[in-house]
């Protein structure tokens, strides 16, 4: 508590949060990329379209000869 309200810094103690975040980052980016692998095999056995059409143009030919 003392290096955060006075600047006092213990020995050791920058060099240790550089580590720690350095590590923290590449833990992260790691949990990123395993996250991707996870994804990309579940949308695909989903099964769902990656867009949905509101309307075709066959569709609406259609309608018109029916008329």
């Amino acid at each position: 508590m003392k290096t955060l309200f006075f600047g006092v810094s213990a020995k050791g103690f920058p060099s240790l949060v550089v580590a720690l975040s350095f590590f923290s980052g590449i833990q992260l980016l790691f949990l990123g990329v395993i996250g991707e692998y996870l994804t990309r095999p579940y949308e695909e056995v989903k099964g769902r379209p990656t867009c949905i059409i509101a309307e075709s143009t066959l569709q609406r030919s259609e309608m018109k000869g029916h008329e």
